[in-house]
């Protein structure tokens, strides 16, 4: 992958990334890499809602991954709490909240 690629995908998922955590809708990522990355032309192609889902849904996978799966085998205790939302449009919103205890050391 060329540098000019490598940067162009940079801006493409950190502005997918910018556009999930403020909690817009999809189809505003063309305005968020119209203004942020002028100099640089990306392409109609990845400027859809349709493309903004699936670099949303390629980040939360890596996040996902990144989680330390090890901590929940030795852990002697899990927490999970579940949570679920409708906003004014009517979208709902579910989150899992996870927690677990793992000891390391025997306690005297």
């Amino acid at each position: 992958m060329t540098k000019v690629a490598h940067h162009k995908l940079c801006h493409l998922f950190r502005n997918a990334h910018y556009v999930a955590k403020l909690g817009r809708p999809y189809s505003d990522m063309g305005f968020f890499i119209l203004v942020a990355a002028k100099a640089y032309d990306v392409g109609k192609t990845y400027l859809t809602d349709k493309a903004c889902q699936q670099f949303v849904s390629a980040i939360a996978e890596d996040c996902r991954l990144k989680q330390d799966v090890t901590s929940f085998n030795h852990a002697r205790f899990i927490s999970l709490i579940q949570d679920g939302s409708t906003d004014c449009s009517s979208q709902e919103a579910e989150i899992v909240y996870t927690c677990s205890l793992c000891i390391s050391r025997k306690i005297e």
